[in-house]
């Protein structure tokens, strides 16, 4: 995909657009990086590296091995990693083992630090030093309906607008400004001191990198805060009765400003179940976690023995499980371990038909 993209792109800067379009999802150091962490959270509990190895490893500058080459890597791209499965990215700790949003959090960190050298190499981008801020630059393009409006403006944020002087670089034509007959007509010329061109009704910006190419510096802008990520979940206790109840659960997850967000919620014709629903709180920011959630509620309201209805295979292949008597180990550790103690609930579970395999479904068609 990147070498198709630099193909159709081979007179234009090629690191800013990578990193431009799709947020640098095909920027390849940003696929590198969140491969290897990937493998890493999937497979870094099997090498049992010790401790005082780990920080070795940290410390030389060596690329021995697979330790090394990840050691190295988050050091590079500003991740703190205190131990093997604890990283720190943003000021925020990750645990590896129960990680939420890791992901999201590493592709962002690499992205900020590619943006930094950009910024250090090329003058336009200049005050970048903390990254771009990918929402508020993309929200006005977000508002455009014409393509070719929105190609312009993608020739600008990325820096390849075609000047006399990038021609006198690349062809050897004239370099001057042909209004003002300044000698060197290069971005910076039109932008902010060539008279001919319209006057700016508002004062220029003092970062470089939004008068000339209109890519916000983070910081610049003040976001929004998602108050529900930073809040806690809480859990009460439920009489328990004798009897049975049948609860459909549900999550979800949509992507916002602040990050994403999850919801829960979950629907039983028992009366002191009931239907409710609301947004997760806390780390479960995706969309497995309000399906893990929803079951927590739902078994956290429920006074008797319940019947659980998902449609989410990770839900039912992790509740299967539980079921059978295996402890639960995985991401959203602490609703499984939530749901682990109040397994004496859990009666049967249930897989909602999907459109797909309406055939292997074990939830009856009436419910």
């Amino acid at each position: 995909m990147c070498t198709a993209l630099g193909e159709r792109c081979n007179h234009k800067p090629r690191g800013p657009l990578l990193l431009h379009l799709a947020s640098g999802r095909f920027e390849p150091e940003i696929v590198r990086v969140t491969r290897l962490t990937s493998h890493w959270v999937k497979h870094g509990h099997t090498y049992e590296v010790p401790q005082d190895y780990w920080e070795h490893a940290q410390r030389s500058i060596a690329r021995k091995g697979p330790i090394h080459l990840l050691a190295q890597t988050l050091k590079a791209y500003g991740i703190e990693a205190p131990g093997p499965m604890i990283w720190v990215i943003q000021g925020r700790t990750y645990d590896l083992s129960n990680q939420h949003g890791l992901h999201e959090a590493t592709a962002e960190q690499v992205r900020d630090t590619l943006w930094k050298r950009i910024a250090k190499s090329r003058a336009s981008y200049q005050g970048m030093d903390e990254g771009r801020d990918e929402y508020t630059t993309l929200l006005w393009r977000s508002t455009i309906q014409e393509e070719r409006t929105k190609a312009f403006l993608d020739i600008i944020l990325t820096d390849a607008t075609y000047t006399p002087y990038r021609a006198h670089l690349r062809w050897g034509k004239e370099p001057g400004c042909p209004y003002c007959k300044a000698p060197i007509a290069d971005w910076r010329h039109f932008v902010l001191s060539c008279p001919a061109m319209p006057t700016a009704k508002a004062s220029v910006p003092q970062a470089r990198c939004l008068a000339l190419t209109g890519n916000v510096p983070k910081g610049y802008a003040l976001l929004p805060v998602n108050l529900e990520g930073q809040g806690t979940e809480t859990w009460t206790w439920t009489q328990q009765d004798e009897g049975e109840a049948e609860v459909a659960t549900n999550g979800g997850c949509h992507r916002t400003p602040v990050g994403p967000r999850a919801g829960w919620g979950h629907a039983s014709n028992h009366p002191l179940i009931g239907t409710k629903h609301g947004p997760a709180k806390g780390p479960w920011q995706t969309a497995q976690g309000g399906e893990v959630l929803a079951v927590a509620h739902a078994l956290n309201n429920a006074p008797c023995r319940i019947h659980i209805y998902t449609d989410s295979k990770y839900v039912a292949t992790a509740l299967e499980k539980i079921i059978g008597g295996t402890v639960p180990i995985g991401r959203q550790q602490d609703l499984r371990n939530h749901i682990w103690g109040a397994r004496a609930k859990l009666c049967l579970l249930y897989t909602s038909p999907s459109p797909r395999d309406l055939s292997t479904s074990r939830m009856p068609s009436s419910a």
